[in-house]
């Protein structure tokens, strides 16, 4: 039996194949700008996270997640932890030279030097993004920014993806209106997550 053989592609279809996986790569393309951001800041944090956690002494880390991830003063800090300023003043400084050490090769890498010999902006920048992703929001508009944040996505691109217009996003997330069930199940969706997760905070990962 004779097998049927598939003619080859005209030249029209090869050049709409071409148009169309031209278009698609431009609109999946990260810009220049994204790809920075991503390289030195969204990279980063992931290695800040565990630096944190794996390197860092219990007192160190209780003392640079009150100061780094919420946002206290040493002062404060040692007042909600029960120790004396001075203690807290040294924990912080034998963290920071750990994470600096710990990190100074990635620094130089990602951010083009030569030495590190202080703990640089970056690091302090990729803690609050750790931080971000920490946090424990106690609202669907928290949650919603938190997830949006923690992927690096603006809220032109959010509001492109789920067709709804950056206002009503802020007003979202902001907590001054509610989204609708289809809203929801948008967002659900858009981040790999679930409705029961952005309402009520449980349930974060799909099974």
């Amino acid at each position: 039996m004779k097998k049927s053989v598939e003619s080859p592609p005209c030249f029209d279809e090869i050049a709409m194949a071409k148009k169309s996986y031209l278009d698609w790569e431009r609109s999946n393309a990260e810009e220049m700008a994204e790809y920075i951001h991503r390289r030195r800041t969204v990279d980063l944090s992931f290695l800040v996270g565990e630096a944190v956690k794996k390197e860092l002494s219990v007192s160190e880390r209780t003392v640079v997640e009150k100061v780094f991830y919420e946002g206290k003063s040493l002062t404060k800090a040692a007042e909600e932890l029960g120790i004396n300023k001075s203690t807290a003043v040294k924990s912080m400084k034998r963290a920071v030279e750990k994470l600096r050490k710990c990190l100074c090769y990635a620094v130089k890498y990602q951010q083009n030097l030569h030495e590190v010999p202080f703990l640089p902006v970056a690091v302090r920048e990729a803690m609050a993004l750790d931080a971000l992703r920490s946090y424990d929001p106690s609202s669907l508009g928290e949650r919603l920014r938190k997830l949006r944040r923690g992927e690096n996505i603006c809220m032109e691109t959010f509001s492109k993806a789920v067709g709804v217009s950056e206002t009503r996003l802020i007003q979202i997330e902001e907590g001054k209106k509610s989204p609708s069930a289809q809203e929801l199940i948008l967002f659900a969706d858009f981040f790999a997550t679930t409705a029961d997760y952005l309402l009520k905070g449980k349930k974060k990962e799909r099974n």
